[in-house]
Formats: C-alpha cells, sequence, structure tokens
C-alpha cells in the first residue's frame, strides 16, 4: 500500500465542503445548550461524628471554561455505600459558584458514602456525567494497614485503537486490565498468533497496555496476561473486520502524528472528512485532495488542540466510522514554585495571615477557594482536581484511577500514561445518533428559583389591593396584585430555610396592613440519584504506626467561629445623575425637592399624567404610542391608582426604559419601574403591620465556617484528621490573596488551593508550608 505524508491542512467551516458543514452545523447545535460540569471543592474527604463537610462548587461551561451564570439551583443527595438516600438538600448559585455545608451528626455511623451534587438540567437532559459524585469516609479507626489491590476477579478488555481493527492493516490494540471495584490491575501480557508467541509487553501501574498488530484473516489470536500475583487469563483479539477506517496517533515532541487507514475507497478519500472537536467547538483536516492510496499520515501540532481532551472522528459519507480520543494540557500549569508566601501574626498572637503572591495570576480576577490542614494530615484524598474534572473526567466512560496523577509534574511518561487511558476509550462518549438527528436539549429544564405556592385562607378587603413580599438576602422586593386571587405562584422568593420573610398589604395610597392568613407550599422536585460506575481509588493511609480509636469531641460543645465573616455589603448608590435625562435615577434629597410629586417627575420625563386622587394615568406624548408598563419593586402593576399622590420621596429608584427591550409585545410601550425607598419598606413595621413567617423548606444557608471543640487538639491524632480552617470565598485580583485562620500553634500547613480565573484558566495547588515566623523559635 502507498502511503502519503501531509502536512495538516485546517480549513475553517466557512470554506468546509457541504458534506462538512452539515456536520459542522449538526455538532455545534447540540452541544449549543450543553450542561454544566460541576466541580465540588471539600474542605477534605474523611471526617469523624462531630464534624461539618463544608464545600465549595463551581459550575463551568465547558465549551468556554468560563463559571455559568445561568445556573440557579444545585442539589445535594447523600447517600450510603448500599446508595440508600440519607439526607437531600438544595443551594442557591449565582454566577457560577455555590457554598455551603453539612453536619455529621451522632446518626451517622462509620463508613463510606456518597456526595453527589447535580442540576436539573443536567439530570433532565441526560448529562448526569457532568454532575459530581464524591466518596467519602466517616472513620472511627486509623489502622496501619498496608494498601494492596485484592480482587476476586478480573476483567480484561481488548480495545482496538479508533474502535476496531482491519486485516491486513498494521493498527495498535489497548488492553485494561481491572478488579472489581474498577482499579487497575498491573501485568506482563504475550500476544500468541495461532498458538505461537509473536510479541510481549507490560501495562502501566492502572492496568492499562497497548501492542501493535497486523491481522491476517483466517488467522487466530490470543493475548496472556499474567497479573501480579502471578494469575493467568487468556483472551481472544476480536474487533478485527474486513471493510472500514481507522484512526492511529502517538505523542512525537510537540505533535501528534495522526495516521489514517481505509479500504473503503481504493482510489483515495474523496468523501470522507475528518473532525477535531470538543463540545461543539471544531476544525476540519481536508483529506480530499488525497486522491491516492489507502494509507496517509500528518503531523497536529498540540498547540492547534482544544485544552483537555478532543475527539478525533472520521466519517465517510457523512457517517462517522472511527474516533480516537487525545489531549492538550493547559497552557502553564501554576506550579508549587509559582508561588510565595509570606506569614505573620497579630499583635495578640491569636491569629495567622498567610499573603499569596502567584506572578502568573497578575491582571486576572481569579475565584479561589481554600482548605487548610496541618502537614502531617491523612484526611483529605481528593480524586478529582478542578482541573481534571473539567478537562478530563466529562469525556471518560467509566472510572478514572487517580485522574489527577496525569496533572502533577508532567513528563513523557505522563503524557504517555494519559494517551493510554484515551486509547483504552474506544469511541468516545458522544451519542452520534442523537447529534446527527438533530435532538436538542431542552432549554424549558434549567431552573430558576424555587416554586412556592401561596394560599390565602381569608378573604381580602377590596382596598387591600397589593401584596408584598420584602427583600431578603436574594430575592428583591415583588409586588402582586390580589385583585380576585385566592393563590399566588410564584419562583421570585428565593426562600431560604430556617430564615424569617416579611410580607405585608397596603392600599392605593400605600397604607400597609398585616398580610391575610395564608400557608406557604415550597415545591422541590429533588432528583432520584443513581450512581455511575466511577470507585473510590484511595486507601485511608495513615503515617501513624499505632490504631487509634477516635473520640474527638465534648459533648456538642463548639468553639467562636474561626473567622466571623462580614455581610456582603450592599453596592454603594450611584452618584446623582447630572442629566435627569437618563434611564435610572436615584432618588435624592435633591431630585425630591425639584419634583416633589411622582406625576410632576414623569410629566418632566415626556408624559402626559392626569392623577385624580383616586386615578392615575400615564399616556406617551406620542399619538397612537401604547401607554408604558409599571412595575413596582420588580412585580408588574396594572392597577396604577397606588400611584395617586405619591411623592418623589417615597422611592429609592425611578428607571424609564421607552424602548421596554427585553419584554416583547408587553413593553411596546416602554417600561416605568419603580422601586420603594427603604423607609417606606420599614413604615409597615413600624406600624406593626407585617406578617413574618420562618420557611420550613428552601435553599440551605451557608454559614461561617468554625471548628469543633476537638479534646486532644495538641495531639499526633488532632493533626492526623482535623480540619483547621476553610476559605471559600478567595478573592484575588492580580494574583495576590490572603487567609487569615486562627493561630493553632502550628508550625507546619498544608494548603488545598482550588479555583478558576475570569479568563477560564484552572487553578489547582497542594502547598506544604512552614512558618517562617519566629514564634516558635
Amino acid at each position: 500500500m502507498k502511503k502519503i505524508i501531509i502536512a495538516l491542512l485546517i480549513c475553517c467551516t466557512s470554506t468546509s465542503l457541504t458534506a462538512q458543514k452539515f456536520i459542522d452545523n449538526k455538532l455545534v447545535n447540540y452541544f449549543e445548550n450543553d450542561g454544566e460540569v460541576i466541580f465540588t471543592h471539600l474542605n477534605k474527604t474523611h471526617f469523624i461524628k462531630g464534624e461539618t463537610i463544608w464545600f465549595k462548587n463551581y459550575l463551568i461551561n465547558r465549551k468556554t471554561n468560563f463559571l455559568k451564570n445561568e445556573v440557579g439551583n444545585l442539589y445535594l443527595t447523600l447517600l450510603n455505600e448500599k446508595q440508600e438516600k440519607i439526607e437531600e438538600a438544595i443551594f442557591y448559585v449565582k454566577n457560577g459558584i455555590s457554598f455551603g455545608q453539612f453536619e455529621i451528626d451522632e446518626d451517622f455511623e462509620p463508613g463510606k458514602y456518597y456526595l453527589y451534587f447535580s442540576t436539573n438540567y443536567n439530570n433532565q437532559n441526560k448529562l448526569q456525567h457532568l454532575n459530581h459524585q464524591i466518596p467519602i469516609e466517616i472513620i472511627k479507626k486509623i489502622e496501619n494497614k498496608k494498601s494492596v489491590k485484592t480482587y476476586t476477579a478480573i476483567d480484561v478488555q481488548i480495545l482496538p485503537e479508533s474502535g476496531y481493527g482491519i486485516y491486513d492493516f498494521l493498527h495498535r490494540y489497548g488492553v485494561k486490565a481491572i478488579n472489581e471495584q474498577g482499579i487497575g490491575v498491573a501485568f506482563n501480557a504475550e500476544v500468541f498468533k495461532e498458538g505461537k508467541k509473536i510479541s510481549s509487553f507490560k501495562s502501566n501501574d492502572f492496568g492499562m497496555g497497548a501492542f501493535n498488530l497486523t491481522p491476517q484473516k483466517g488467522k487466530n489470536y490470543t493475548l496472556e496476561i499474567t497479573t501480579e500475583n502471578q494469575e493467568k487469563f487468556v483472551r481472544e483479539i476480536e474487533g478485527i473486520q474486513e471493510k472500514g477506517g481507522i484512526i492511529s496517533t502517538h505523542i512525537q515532541k510537540d505533535y501528534h502524528i495522526i495516521k489514517i487507514s481505509q479500504n473503503l475507497n481504493k482510489e483515495g478519500f474523496q468523501h470522507f472528512n475528518l473532525l477535531i472537536h470538543q463540545a461543539g467547538k471544531n476544525f476540519e483536516v481536508d483529506l480530499s485532495k488525497h486522491s491516492q492510496g489507502q494509507e496517509l499520515q500528518f503531523k497536529l501540532p498540540i498547540n492547534n488542540l482544544f485544552t483537555g481532551v478532543n475527539t478525533i472522528t472520521l466519517f465517510y459519507k457523512n457517517k462517522p466510522i472511527a474516533e480516537r480520543l487525545i489531549f492538550r494540557h493547559q497552557d502553564n500549569y501554576i506550579k508549587k514554585a509559582d508561588v510565595r508566601i509570606k506569614d505573620r501574626f497579630n499583635e495578640a498572637l491569636d491569629s495567622i495571615k498567610f499573603s499569596f503572591s502567584i506572578e502568573k495570576l497578575e491582571n486576572k480576577y481569579t475565584n479561589l477557594s481554600a482548605s487548610v490542614l496541618h502537614q502531617n494530615s491523612i484526611a483529605n484524598q481528593p480524586k478529582h482536581s478542578i482541573i481534571s474534572k473539567l478537562l478530563l473526567s466529562p469525556y471518560i466512560k467509566g472510572n478514572i484511577e487517580k485522574p489527577n496523577s496525569y496533572f502533577k509534574d508532567i513528563d513523557f511518561k505522563k503524557q504517555y500514561n494519559l494517551d493510554l487511558l484515551l486509547l483504552n476509550q474506544g469511541w468516545s462518549r458522544y451519542n452520534w445518533d442523537a447529534i446527527l438527528n438533530h435532538e436538542i436539549i431542552d432549554v424549558s429544564k434549567r431552573e430558576q428559583g424555587i416554586n412556592q405556592e401561596l394560599f390565602f385562607l381569608q378573604k381580602t378587603k377590596n382596598f387591600r389591593r397589593f401584596f408584598l413580599i420584602f427583600e431578603n438576602m436574594i430575592n428583591e422586593d415583588e409586588v402582586f396584585d390580589l385583585d380576585k386571587t385566592k393563590k399566588i405562584e410564584t419562583n421570585k422568593i428565593f426562600p431560604i430555610k430556617e430564615t424569617t420573610y416579611s410580607f405585608s398589604t397596603f392600599d392605593k395610597k400605600g397604607k400597609h396592613y398585616p398580610a391575610p392568613k395564608f400557608k406557604v407550599n415550597t415545591l422541590i422536585n429533588f432528583p432520584k440519584i443513581k450512581l455511575h460506575a466511577e470507585k473510590a481509588d484511595y486507601n485511608f493511609k495513615p503515617k501513624t504506626q499505632q490504631q487509634t480509636e477516635i473520640k474527638a469531641f465534648e459533648n456538642g460543645e463548639l468553639l467562636e467561629d474561626v473567622i466571623v465573616k462580614a455581610k456582603a455589603t450592599k453596592e454603594e448608590k450611584k452618584e446623582f445623575l447630572s442629566s435627569l435625562r437618563g434611564k435610572k435615577v436615584e432618588v435624592t434629597d435633591e431630585l425630591a425637592d425639584s419634583f416633589p410629586l411622582l406625576s410632576d417627575f414623569l410629566r418632566y420625563r415626556g408624559y402626559r399624567v392626569t392623577d385624580t386622587g383616586s386615578q392615575f394615568i400615564i399616556r406617551p406624548n406620542i399619538p397612537q404610542t401604547p401607554p408604558p408598563q409599571v412595575i413596582i419593586n420588580g412585580g408588574r402593576v396594572s392597577d396604577l391608582s397606588v400611584l395617586s399622590n405619591r411623592l418623589v420621596a417615597d422611592f429609592e429608584s425611578i428607571e424609564i426604559d421607552k424602548n421596554g427591550l427585553g419584554q416583547g409585545m408587553w413593553g411596546a410601550g416602554g417600561v416605568i419601574r419603580l422601586k420603594f425607598a427603604t423607609h417606606m419598606r420599614n413604615l409597615a413595621k413600624y406600624q406593626k403591620r407585617i406578617t413574618e413567617i420562618t420557611m420550613e423548606e428552601g435553599y440551605t444557608k451557608p454559614k461561617a465556617f468554625y471548628t469543633p471543640a476537638y479534646i486532644y487538639q495538641n495531639s499526633n491524632k488532632f493533626q492526623l484528621i482535623a480540619g483547621l480552617h476553610w476559605e471559600p470565598e478567595v478573592i484575588s485580583n492580580n494574583g495576590d490573596f490572603v487567609i487569615k485562620m486562627k493561630n493553632l500553634d502550628f508550625k507546619n500547613y498544608k494548603f488545598f488551593i482550588e479555583g478558576i480565573t475570569d479568563q477560564g484558566k484552572l487553578i489547582s495547588l497542594p502547598i506544604n508550608y512552614q512558618l517562617k515566623s519566629n514564634l516558635f523559635d
């Protein structure tokens, strides 16, 4: 066969062949409304009774590597080792970030558990592989046991590169041996043809290896492997076809060497397309110009790839016939050597401030979280970092053993082992039937807020026309017109569990009254969870020689918070606009003096206003233009009599949008948005004309970090298991950030830092650190 060596020809979509445009459009459309990759950073993975699990969730768009702003709700399901549901909760997501905690009380027995974080969008659109399943362990004893891979059965899989082999073509075959827990078993192997040995090879530590073979039709090929404990297994080498196309790759410095072989068209590569893609992003390698031969080979620069897993798909007449996964590492990983740390005690010597500086993060906004343990700790053995969870996990079927290891101290061996992992995948997890059949992800399943029903148990007097829900931690003031309604359905309250919410009614003149009796029905559709095949691949590895019984807490006694985080301050009001012709104005004394009544200000802004004291009518000056719609504190109001004789000083802000953009036909005449001033809301409280209800269901409220009252705080046991500090909100604007914690009289610390920049760069840093301050000298 004649082999053709070609240079890489990358074609933009606009210049691709018609057939390629068809495939490209299908792929882009399928991923247009992709789900969110969820990465959860825990403060640690091993706990004892009385501790709290602290966590932060990053919800990321894998197409852009940016935090995903469209997500509102995040679900947590806690399951035991038998996959029985123990607890469930819902957390509020803002700008792609959510954080919270879960307490381990006395009802939890020692053993393995699973935290499963998911969104309704992922669950309903069959995107569960983007969720995050985390194994944790509640322990009672630390035992000095050597970690040994045990198994009663071995699953040996032979996986031809790109899905299958073809007779008479040299091809690479992956081999994977795993035990019943999904953990790789190392082996030595020999390949036989008609009973005669023709080659041998050895697996890596993860039980994966590969060999080359040119199969001949009518010949029998077998593989014999010998495991670490000298058990032998023999398997037939199958997956060989008479016709088809195959992809082979190997790494050579800064290139992937790609080889394409096929016997479907003897005249060359007409009707073939090669697409390299990732989550909807793609480019084409033009094969059409090579009209001779059945094999070709080219160099693909790694820098041309997308960061993370790339899928190479070979198409013949618009049908995918072979697929291979390859990888590109993120540029300039942040390493320990890139981090400068300074420490300083406060004057009272009861707290320490760690100042971090990372030059590679200069001119970047970075959102981070940090867990602090003792350097001797064995309590944190996370399976995934934010890097492996985003760049690797979404594209791999089944268990990945020690995924973090592929991103530490990267050398040729690490790259080779990662390529072996991808080789042993066969086809990617993309569903080409769904893609080519134009199945679209259902955007309507995106959740924002929690659905609630408010049932009124008594009639409302006619003059109490408006029902007001006062703003709280998440929601803004919300106004509803009570005319002819006994029930309000809304998802704009954003209820926080165990938080008190305030309600009232008011009349057309703005006078408040207590709300009528009502009950609240909170509708939270917790997902049904089935754990996937991913297994915990860590063992609890003690650094102490003795068996230790853990008894860490006195009866429920807790210490004060290590750091009491200040409540988020509201953004300061914008300065009074020099021109009142702006879209939105903040009400000041100057404005209120200039325009005492709201009707005066609206006339100044170009409206014709009629205010009779019982009626309030707004008309535009332009003939045949519909009247503007009015929104008060976030709610649409049709009866404007509530605005009669209303003072400008009664409002915090007045926004006039004469275009009504984003409101559809409803906003054809423009929109006027009014927000009552704080004193108006407080007035109802002062007059005791307010109803307060504590929500029993809703979002779990994040708490400030605290450490429990460990009995043996100065012991080795404390160093081994305790969580010293947790910071979910660490922000760096220019590569500098600070972690402040209680002084526990230790000299050696270990920081686990995870995060993402506003440019999509991922950070995962485990850092050992010894205090430089002289307190311990």
